[in-house]
């Protein structure tokens, strides 16, 4: 009796450590970049930053499936808001993209999501 409970500890054992090898392996993918992403700026130049926002997406290789364009007239200057679905290459993650639109100086937030 000792030595089947011993074993069938250890068959336990064997099985949560694969579990949880798994589980990590599975986490550890799931972190990895998007390739599909939702990407909303908020500026207030739209002359000034729309070519800045072009030439950084064409220098990255940043495809723009879709873009829809908003202007927030509540404040004392406009707000423009324009929210991008944006196919990012391997070599661009979701931080290089909020770090690259955030350098722009009349960029005041860039809030980026999976698709």
């Amino acid at each position: 009796m000792p030595v089947e409970t011993a074993l069938l500890m250890l068959a336990l054992a064997a099985a949560a450590a694969v579990w949880l090898f798994r589980r990590r392996r599975h986490e550890f993918r799931s972190g990895q970049r998007q390739e599909m992403v939702e990407c909303v700026v908020e500026f207030y130049d739209r002359r000034e930053t729309l070519p800045l926002i072009d030439t950084f997406f064409s220098k990255e290789k940043i495809s723009v499936l879709d873009f829809r364009r908003d202007i927030d007239r509540s404040g004392e200057h406009d707000r423009f808001i324009n929210t991008y679905r944006l196919r990012l290459p391997a070599t661009v993650e979701q931080a290089d993209l909020v770090s690259g639109l955030s350098a722009f100086e009349t960029v005041q937030a860039v809030h980026v999501r999976p698709l």
